[in-house]
C-alpha cells in the first residue's frame, strides 16, 4: 500500500462508487468514514471480501464532531468528500 485515502461519506452511493474504483485501480488502503460506524463497517467488510489485501477500514467521523474528524484524518494521504 502506497497511499491512504479516507473517503467522507464512505456509506453512501458516491463514496461506495469511489472505494471499488480505487481499490480496482490502485494498490491504495482505503478509510470509509461515516457518521454511523455499523454501516460502513458492513462496507468495508464486504469490500475486504472482495478485493486481496485488507485494504479497507472503517472509522467514526461527524462533521458535528471536530475530535472525530481529527482521528479520522490522521495518517492519510487524501481525503475525498
Amino acid at each position: 500500500m502506497t497511499h491512504k485515502i479516507l473517503i467522507l461519506g464512505g456509506s453512501g452511493y458516491t463514496g461506495k462508487l469511489v472505494a471499488r474504483h480505487l481499490l480496482e485501480c490502485s494498490d491504495a488502503g482505503v478509510t470509509l468514514a461515516a457518521r454511523r460506524l455499523e454501516g460502513v463497517q458492513t462496507l468495508a467488510d464486504e469490500l475486504n471480501a472482495s478485493f486481496p489485501g485488507d485494504r479497507v477500514r472503517a472509522v467514526h467521523a461527524d462533521a458535528a464532531q471536530p475530535d472525530s474528524l481529527r482521528l479520522a484524518f490522521a495518517g492519510q494521504s487524501l481525503v475525498v468528500v
